[in-house]
């Protein structure tokens, strides 16, 4: 499809994720769109070597134009094809190329000699199946990755062009060092980012980071890391509470992939949103859904426990009971979920109470405990 926006284009860049990093929009911290392509004539744009790493989950890249968001182009075949504005991002391979770019027509073409690496997947049950390779990226035919993967419970092994003639496995997890035909490795159910060594067999299974960062917080260039037990839900207790200010999520303390909105105190982030302006004090809790991009900020109650009052919960986590001991009087515990809803409520009098955690789905709660008419509030941890 042919379409015209001449008049409009003062620079056009080569960005994205196998170029070095997806750019933010004018005001968003990110990288800057450091590929420029040159014109004679404002129409035909080149970029001569560019050096390109293979795309991971989200990668590729685009072409944009006056380093902004407005303008962009994007398609689904490599090396050549016709961008559209607004297209997909273009799943690259790795390699040195000279590229020349259309701004009339969208029409591209990549031309160089890919870099050919080994082929390293993960195999197994906990993956796609015994029989279904999911391919790990590398940029260096040595270190491969697989970021973002929602694994099942069950087992894997790596393996080399697709194949079982060279294989790695061992017994531990999340990390160990995996040898010839060993042992399938046992993986428990969640998303992580999975990186292995093809030369020394080492591995590592971790989980995505994400962070919250902006002036509401502390400053743009902070990361405050978020807490997770699989991999999808994160949270934050923020004893101090947010600021008046913006803040985003992003993940891996990177701008490749980050999350914004303009509504608060919940909705959706999306990639490359918004800010999201925190309009209100009295927040000092959030959620995080790294999937479906939904958060939700909540305020629980400050913590005004007496000094001379001491208190004790175990054991956390549990999957059976919480134990709640203090020398004063408990008033009431009520148990909070990270939505800021109040689930549990207890008014017996005691200076010792238990709460039964094996009615909770696994995750995250809050416990606000009144004493001597002060307030605790703990998190804890249903397993």
């Amino acid at each position: 499809m042919a379409f015209n926006v001449t008049a409009q284009v003062n620079s056009v860049a080569l960005v994205g994720e196998a170029a070095g990093g997806w750019p933010g929009d004018p005001g968003n911290p990110g990288p800057t769109d450091v590929h420029q392509m040159t014109t004679t004539d404002g129409v035909n744009w080149t970029l001569s070597a560019v050096t390109l790493t293979s795309a991971s989950t989200g990668g590729g890249v685009k072409f944009r134009a006056n380093n902004d968001w407005a303008i962009n182009w994007g398609a689904t075949n490599f090396p050549s094809g016709t961008g559209t504005l607004g297209g997909s991002n273009i799943v690259c391979l790795a390699g040195t190329y000279d590229v020349t770019f259309n701004s009339n027509t969208g029409a591209y073409n990549f031309s160089g000699t890919p870099i050919t690496f080994p082929t390293i997947s993960i195999i197994g049950d906990a993956a796609a199946g015994w029989s279904t390779d999911v391919a790990m990226n590398t940029t260096d035919g040595i270190t491969y990755t697989l970021n973002n993967y929602t694994f099942v419970n069950g087992y894997v092994k790596f393996r080399k062009d697709n194949s079982w003639t060279i294989n790695w496995g061992a017994s531990s997890f999340p990390a160990g060092t995996g040898v010839q035909d060993g042992a399938d490795i046992p993986v428990p159910a969640g998303t992580y980012n999975v990186s292995f060594n093809k030369n020394t067999g080492n591995y590592v299974f971790s989980f995505p980071v994400i962070s919250i960062i902006g002036s509401a917080a502390i400053d743009w260039n902070t990361d405050i890391d978020m807490q997770t037990t699989d991999g999808l839900n994160y949270t934050l207790s923020y004893p101090s509470g947010f600021n008046l200010g913006e803040l985003k999520f992003r993940q891996d303390h990177n701008w490749n992939t980050n999350w914004g909105s303009t509504a608060f105190p919940s909705g959706t982030g999306t990639q490359g949103g918004s800010n999201i302006a925190v309009s209100a004090t009295g927040f000092n809790f959030v959620s995080f859904n790294r999937s479906t991009g939904s958060y939700n900020f909540v305020g629980l109650l400050s913590t005004n426990t007496p000094s001379n009052t001491i208190f004790s919960y175990y054991p956390n986590p549990t999957n059976t009971f919480w134990n709640f001991n203090s020398q004063d009087t408990i008033d009431s515990i009520e148990i909070i979920d990270v939505l800021g809803k109040t689930i549990f409520k207890t008014s017996d009098k005691s200076e010792t109470q238990v709460v039964d955690a094996s009615q909770f789905n696994n995750g995250v709660y809050f416990a606000k405990i009144s004493i001597s008419n002060s307030v605790q509030t703990v998190k804890l941890i249903k397993n």
